[in-house]
């Protein structure tokens, strides 16, 4: 759904009327309160009977934010920029693999469309859908695998950003139906002791997206049998920083196994390194 000028307009004219409205009545603390939460954005739209109950949500948002015409801009941008980087890591080929950015306080999720090369992607190629499979924003078709990406946002809360990829090494174990061990301590990265390995479904399907996320549990990474590799994190650039170690991880592994027999750590030394892991880096100020 697109936004022209004149519904923007009149978007910001409402938004004018309820801020007055606002300022005039003072027993109305429900909308100071939650005036930038989701329901009460929805309940904004509906007050003016005059705007179009479908566009209520979406709407309403847009004034909210000073009525910027693209929902998820900065998600857009996101799947743009680490697009490109993931094919120029090497973690994919053409237009194989795909990303998605999740927001929420909208319960929308930002993915990169279909068939469109990496570097011909623009921030209005992505499409904007709700969990439910709806394109909620956007002209091109999703990801084929976009169920795959949102039933994670629907099992897992903490979870804000995921990168499926056909890398080289990782796709290599995956053909071999074996999980990632732990090679190198990188593999913590993947939140465990290994990387697993799902059982094969065809792509797109709706057995690929339940193998993948019930495979991968609380972790941050999975391997798709015979198919590539799914990361996620907290945010998108977490994830990518996630799909780039583990992905360095299966090349040790491919090439140790190539010349002999590669020693694993052991589970105390990985649960050590689970612990390092959960205070590295540099801590959030507030």
């Amino acid at each position: 759904m697109q936004f022209n000028d004149e519904w923007i307009r009149f978007l910001n004219m409402q938004k004018c009327k309820f801020d007055k409205l606002c300022e005039k009545t003072h027993n109305l603390p429900y909308f100071r309160v939650f005036l930038h939460t989701t329901k009460i954005i929805t309940f904004y739209a509906a007050f003016f009977k005059n705007m179009p109950l479908k566009h209520n949500l979406l709407g309403a948002t847009l004034a909210m934010k000073g009525a910027s015409n693209m929902l998820m801009q900065k998600a857009r941008e996101q799947i743009v920029q680490y697009g490109k980087l993931m094919l120029s890591a090497g973690l994919t080929r053409g237009t194989g693999g795909n990303l998605s950015v999740y927001d929420h306080e909208l319960k929308l999720m930002a993915i990169s469309p279909s068939g469109i090369p990496y570097e011909d992607t623009t921030i209005e190629d992505v499409v904007i859908m709700d969990l439910e499979g709806n394109v909620v924003e956007g002209t091109r078709a999703p990801s084929s695998e976009h169920m795959m990406h949102a039933i994670v946002y629907q099992r897992r809360s903490d979870i804000g950003g995921m990168i499926h990829v056909h890398s080289t090494y990782a796709t290599t174990i995956a053909c071999l139906n074996e999980s990632l061990p732990a090679v190198d301590y990188l593999v913590a990265f993947s939140g465990g002791k290994e990387v697993p390995c799902a059982p094969y479904a065809t792509f797109g399907t709706k057995e690929l997206a339940v193998n993948a996320v019930e495979t991968m549990g609380h972790l941050n990474a999975v391997l798709l049998a015979n198919h590539g590799m799914n990361c996620v994190a907290h945010d998108l650039p977490m994830a990518f920083a996630i799909t780039e170690q583990l992905e360095f991880c299966a090349e040790l592994y491919v090439r140790a196994r190539s010349i002999g027999i590669p020693v694993i750590l052991s589970d105390q030394e990985m649960d050590h390194m689970l612990t390092r892991f959960a205070h590295y880096g540099q801590k959030k100020k507030d």
